[in-house]
């Protein structure tokens, strides 16, 4: 089989990068590693500080962003909700590498950039990503950006060549309630182009102490497509300061194709020390691809996000396997997710 050059490039990068954090845990003592912020911190070799060093000329310190316990998880893990909450300019760069049981590999660059805009009072933001804007999150076995079921990152990928531009406008925000206005094109050349348009809702609710629930309401219009609504309901409940049980529901309507999809997810976060958290995870959906509304896929994993310098440098390994109604649930496809990713972003 042949690679090409940036290929081979991506692969050789993630490797290092996911062998040197397993060598740095290896050489740690529990003790050392309660302690640690970052698994490269009390790295010595040259190799990797210079590296570091040269990445880090373009990286600010971390934005003040704490509301709860699952909303840090959020943030640790990077889903997209958090740009709906985060203020400034962020350069996300993402390196995914997937293995699966047939010997096949998915392998991409992928990006997304904010830039803020402090002269509108913080109201106006432009976006670029290299993937396309939508609103599906199918189990289906594709490649593309951020495909850990516990990122459920809103932007589904479904054809990694296309690419988004446009802004984002924040309608009003309070201390429980926010909403945007975000409008683009999705494009796959300069001469094939998808405009789309879509307001955001997002509220948050504190039950009790320890229960919290998150709302997320998504009315999203594009040229290719039409019309869909989406609403995901998000329960967090923290069971002791290391480990956050999460329930969470979203459905999805498009009104010309008339199709539907629920997905329901059961997550454990597992937090292991201030760099390291572990999530478990099964995942559930029904769609109505067979005109009429039916069970067609399972999912169960796990996933290692390693924190491996700083606030910026992160990794993540996920094995996970999936089952789905195209062959009557009797094989699960297995894959093996590593993935390297960078934030850039600057104080305010």
């Amino acid at each position: 089989m042949l690679f090409n050059n940036r290929f081979i490039i991506n692969l050789k990068l993630v490797a290092w990068l996911i062998l040197s954090c397993t060598s740095a845990i290896a050489n740690s003592s529990n003790q050392e590693q309660e302690t640690l912020a970052y698994t490269f911190q009390d790295n010595t070799n040259s190799a990797i500080q210079s590296t570091l060093e040269v990445l880090e000329q373009a990286q600010g310190t971390l934005g003040q962003y704490v509301y709860d316990t699952g909303e840090r998880i959020d943030l640790f893990f990077g889903y997209e909700d958090t740009n709906l909450i985060r203020k400034g300019s962020r350069l996300d760069i993402l390196l995914p590498i997937t293995l699966y049981d047939n010997s096949d590999m998915d392998t991409s660059v992928n990006f997304r950039v904010q830039i803020d805009l402090p002269r509108t009072h913080r109201r106006w933001k432009l976006f670029l990503a290299s993937f396309e804007q939508s609103l599906d999150e199918s189990l289906a076995i594709s490649s593309g950006i951020n495909e850990s079921t516990t990122s459920l990152n809103d932007s589904g990928v479904e054809d990694s060549n296309n690419n988004s531009l446009g802004a984002i406008y924040n309608l009003f925000e309070s201390d429980n309630t926010k909403a945007n206005l975000d409008f683009g094109v999705n494009a796959s050349s300069l001469v094939e182009f998808s405009p789309f348009v879509r307001v955001k809702l997002r509220y948050r609710k504190p039950i009790t102490a320890n229960l919290s629930s998150r709302l997320t309401q998504n009315l999203f219009w594009e040229t290719d497509r039409g019309g869909a609504i989406k609403l995901k309901q998000t329960f967090d409940y923290t069971l002791n300061k290391d480990i956050l049980l999460r329930s969470q529901t979203s459905g999805v309507w498009w009104h010309t194709d008339e199709y539907a999809q629920i997905n329901q997810s059961a997550i454990l976060f597992n937090k292991l020390n201030s760099h390291r958290m572990h999530a478990y995870y099964v995942r559930g959906q029904w769609d109505n691809n067979l005109d009429e509304m039916e069970f067609s896929g399972i999912a169960t994993g796990f996933n290692w996000r390693e924190k491996l310098y700083k606030d910026w440098l992160f990794a993540e390994l996920e094995p996970k396997l999936t089952w789905q109604i195209e062959d009557n649930f009797n094989r699960p496809v297995g894959s093996v997710m590593l993935m390297v990713e960078m934030r850039f972003y600057r104080h305010k």
